[in-house]
């Protein structure tokens, strides 16, 4: 019953994460569907992983088809820089998963099954390109807005 309640507990952060992998609100409900589904016949894997939370993003990260790349920021209009939005997926993966869900570099190896220099290439390699996107978008920002 306990492994239920932690299920509930990551539904949102496993929702966000969807989103992240496939851009789109019906992928997202059917990605995070088929996440569930395909962990409920793995529940031995659970033990495996030091959260819930690590184990269901393995799950949808690993079986779940990846539509996507980064689509969700693909929307910002910023003329030449868009190039940096066709970052491949899996570097804002790992953005998102060590700077936004706080898991560590040995968990987020564990998530999208890479070594864990990989993710940390990766991770640098993100860091680096949306800092220029961030550095971007201040210079570009209208006097109207804050």
């Amino acid at each position: 019953m306990a492994i239920e309640a932690d299920v509930v507990e990551c539904l949102p952060a496993l929702e966000k994460f969807a989103y992240l992998m496939t851009g789109e609100d019906d992928a997202t409900f059917d990605a995070t569907s088929l996440t569930l589904l395909i962990a409920k016949g793995r529940l031995g894997r659970r033990r495996l992983f030091p959260s819930t939370l690590a184990w269901l993003l393995n799950v949808l990260w690993s079986e779940v088809p990846q539509s996507a790349s980064f689509s969700t920021v693909s929307h910002l209009e910023i003329g030449a820089l868009i190039s940096l939005l066709q970052v491949p997926l899996p570097e804002p993966a790992v953005l998102v998963l060590v700077d936004g869900y706080k898991l560590d570099l040995s968990t987020t190896a564990l998530v999208v099954a890479e070594p864990v220099e990989t993710i940390s290439d990766r991770l640098e390699h993100a860091r680096v390109m949306f800092s220029k996107l961030a550095g971007y978008a201040e210079i570009r920002s209208p006097a109207c807005c804050p």
